[in-house]
């Protein structure tokens, strides 16, 4: 099993008893004649919100044997598509054991749940193994029009065959893929090829993300409620994260239905929740039992400072199976400062070069200046102070994660953007935003949206 090594003395291993990619692997009798490496996308934007991804997104798109997807932040593995119907098959087979939702996360005779549903997986709904090729080739795959044309699918004989004249490279980027606990596992259910995905994740310092990712829902909003509702945040995490969505400390994987059940009763518990504070429910629990709440509630309380603890999230694609190697991993200030060698490395994942579409060749220096519309709002020092600090431990865990594993960073950036220096200068420097995420006025990700 695979070993993380963190800093703080916390060691964490994954269990075979805990293997959470049990749940999920249905894919082990589909034919080996299908070329895995052809099936797409092979590329997949997951984050992260306000970090610079619609900078990138452009970059990419005007490469010339890059298909990208016909809307930018499709959402399907996230509350548009696959999630919802992973809650649906979570509550079927919930109630197929006898169970609730709401019960330990052992059956009676102490064997851990995810070892239950491991059991049972034949029997789950809708997942089951003979509609998989259906919300992949029929609902995922279509929004790659000249990839669907080319790709043909047998269920009976659990094969893919793709025509070999067609050699691009689907592309697709939403943000809220890395934040949203079920996605990783809703890829590794819909995608055949999810062992060969690459995942391409932009990290920007998360105390600036925060201001960004709220103001931009909120751009009318006053500072003294954006910087309240952050002080409440922080306490409310301070309080529940450790015993819910927490997984480098603990010893074991935990299922994404758990983690958000965990969050939830902590909240309950503690009276933190409620319809003037729906903490979390936009996006992560309360896609059917918070209809009440108004929109504008969620998004003001939907996890801004949430959303920027990296390091377990992550770590949350790792317990669903995918490898460090999956990773390409690029921080904002990498895009700002050397987007060209950023792409380069990306698209050197796959064995390409730059390759710009003729007439295109100025994208990559024009970029930066097409969508500027950085406000620069970035609280009082004090609440600053406060969110570098909430943050300094999950940021050093991420370096020490980063730089220990085999994935594909430049750890020059990540040290730049997540040590613990020239933090405050960094903040300094707000009004030259112009790749660092605030220019992404339509990097929307799944912020404000009701989540239904």
């Amino acid at each position: 099993c695979l070993c993380f090594v963190f800093v703080c003395r916390l060691v964490v291993a994954l269990p075979d008893n805990t293997d959470t990619s049990k749940l999920v692997d249905r894919w082990e009798s589909l034919s080996p004649q299908t070329d895995l490496n052809s099936l797409q996308p092979q590329l997949i934007g997951i984050g992260v919100q306000k970090g610079g991804t619609t900078s990138m997104h452009r970059y990419i798109h005007h490469l010339t044997y890059v298909e990208p997807s016909n809307t930018k932040e499709l959402h399907f593995f996230d509350y548009k598509k696959a999630v919802p119907l992973m809650m649906d098959s979570i509550e079927h087979n919930l109630k197929l054991m006898g169970r609730t939702a709401m019960q330990p996360a052992t059956n009676k005779s102490g064997e851990p749940l995810q070892a239950v549903f491991a059991s049972h997986s034949k029997e789950w709904k809708p997942f089951s193994t003979e509609n998989l090729f259906g919300l992949y080739f029929n609902n995922y795959l279509p929004h790659w029009e000249k990839a669907r044309s080319h790709t043909h699918c047998d269920e009976n004989k659990m094969a893919c065959t793709i025509d070999a004249e067609y050699h691009q490279l689907g592309f697709e980027i939403t943000p809220g893929y890395i934040s949203n606990r079920y996605t990783p596992f809703a890829m590794k259910y819909v995608l055949p090829h999810w062992s060969k995905v690459k995942l391409l994740l932009i990290l920007r310092n998360p105390a600036q993300r925060v201001f960004s990712g709220m103001f931009q829902l909120h751009e009318d909003e006053s500072m003294e409620v954006i910087e309240g509702v952050i002080m409440e945040e922080i306490a409310a995490l301070k309080k529940c994260y450790t015993e819910s969505f927490a997984l480098k400390h603990l010893s074991t994987c935990k299922f994404p239905h758990h983690q958000y059940l965990q969050m939830r009763r902590c909240l309950n518990n503690n009276n933190l929740f409620s319809k003037s504070t729906p903490w979390f429910s936009a996006n992560y629990l309360g896609w059917q039992t918070e209809k009440k709440v108004p929109s504008y509630r969620r998004s003001l309380y939907e996890g801004h400072v949430l959303r920027g603890i990296y390091i377990d999230q992550i770590v949350n694609y790792l317990c669903a199976g995918f490898t460090p190697d999956q990773f390409i991993i690029v921080t904002s200030q990498e895009l700002k400062e050397q987007h060209e060698k950023a792409v380069d490395r990306i698209v050197a994942a796959f064995g390409r070069e730059i390759d710009i579409i003729p007439g295109h060749e100025k994208v990559m220096h024009r970029v930066r200046n097409l969508n500027q519309r950085a406000k620069g709002r970035y609280g009082s020092d004090k609440v600053q102070n406060n969110l570098h600090e909430f943050f300094r431990m999950y940021n050093a865990q991420l370096i020490q994660l980063l730089s220990s594993l085999n994935f594909n960073v430049n750890m020059e950036y990540v040290y730049k953007e997540f040590g613990p220096h020239s933090l405050k200068d960094r903040d300094d420097n707000n009004n030259d935003d112009s790749s660092n995420g605030d220019n992404d006025a339509d990097d929307d990700d799944d912020a404000g949206d009701d989540g239904q």
